[in-house]
């Protein structure tokens, strides 16, 4: 499985690799800074889940996943991470799988999945 992170803060993308690579260890697990190298990457390979922050400089994550998903079809699964519950609605309105806060942990990712990706507060 191909997992593509994208968080412009780098430390919370660290973590956040981190955490899904313990998670995950048989996947590979890929993050971005630039949401716009990531949407690149993702046209150009393939891409099984994708870790989102929201606001990010240059391009937000609700655009990170509409372009994803008009390139790996509309079942690409989708988290993404905030610490606001203001973008709950949207992210309700556009299929978004699931919510974490950016600092979620190997628990907490794990609860998200087996949940069907339910929100992480």
């Amino acid at each position: 499985m191909k997992i593509l992170v994208v968080d412009d803060r780098e430390e919370h993308l660290k973590e956040m690799i981190t955490e899904l690579k313990n998670e995950f260890q048989d996947s590979g697990v890929i993050g971005f800074t630039n949401p716009m190298m990531a949407v690149k990457y993702g046209y150009e390979n393939p891409v099984d889940m994708v870790f989102t922050a929201v606001e990010m400089n240059r391009l937000s994550g609700f655009s990170v996943a509409r372009l994803l998903r008009s390139r790996h079809g509309p079942v690409l699964p989708v988290i993404l991470l905030t610490d606001s519950k203001q973008w709950r609605q949207l992210g309700t309105e556009l299929h978004i799988n699931g919510w974490m806060k950016r600092s979620a942990h190997s628990d907490q990712i794990r609860h998200a999945l087996k949940c069907g990706c339910t929100a992480i507060d």
